[in-house]
Order: structure tokens, then sequence, then C-alpha cells
């Protein structure tokens, strides 16, 4: 089970039904969401000095008004080695494109591509610390 998770996704819907699945399947212990890459980004740094608040998992959506995923993911390569080597990214989309495919791999910190919704399985599939 992981610590702790964040959703960033602009569809209220997806962020719902992303945290109640996260925690029916106790895939995380705490899951924080978030509305907007940029505010997610203002609580990552608040809790860069303290890394056992940093998340171990981040659920991020590409295609967000004000900050794209990639946009996000830009900025968050600036955090510390040790901070991004204690989180998986997943990028979470409800398109497939091949584009967006292509453009994951310029990311090495970006774990895999997880398309929308979530279900069981899915998480059954990120699931590395038991």
């Amino acid at each position: 089970m992981y610590r702790k998770a964040l959703v960033i996704d602009d569809s209220e819907l997806e962020r719902y039904l992303s945290e109640k699945l996260i925690r029916k399947y106790h895939f995380a212990e705490h899951v924080m969401c978030f509305n907007s890459a940029v505010e997610a980004l203002a609580y990552l740094h608040n809790v860069a000095d303290t890394p056992g608040n940093f998340p171990d998992i981040i659920f991020l959506d590409i295609h967000m008004p004000l900050m794209t995923g990639f946009e996000f993911m830009d900025k968050y390569l600036e955090f510390p080695a040790y901070l991004k080597e204690q989180c998986s990214i997943i990028l979470f989309s409800s398109t497939d494109a091949y584009v967006d495919h292509v453009k994951m791999k310029s990311y090495p910190v970006i774990h895999k591509f997880v398309r929308k919704p979530l279900s069981e399985a899915k998480l059954n599939d990120l699931r590395v610390r038991e």
C-alpha cells in the first residue's frame, strides 16, 4: 500500500471517482486531490522540506487548463532527486494519443500511462509496495 497518493485532474468527477477507488481498494493510506497542476505544485513545494509528506504516487492528468500535465512535469523535474526517486508519476488521461506517449518518454520520471477511468484492475497493476 502506498502511503500518500495525489490526484491532479481538472475534472471534478474524475477526482471524486479516483479518490473513491483508491480508498475502496486500499491503494493508499492518504489521498489528496487537486483540480489544477498549479495548486499541486504549490503543495509539493510546501512539503518538499519534509520528505515524509511528499507523495509516493501522483496520478497526473495530461490535458488541463492553465498548466498541462507536461508543463507540470517541466516544473516537477526541478525537485531534488531524492524526492523524485520516492514518487511514482502516473500519467492519467481519457485520450490515448500517440503524441502523448511519445512526449511521455522524454520524462524519465514518468512510470506509466493509465487510461481513465481508474479501476481495481488498473490499481492492482500499479501496486509495488505491499
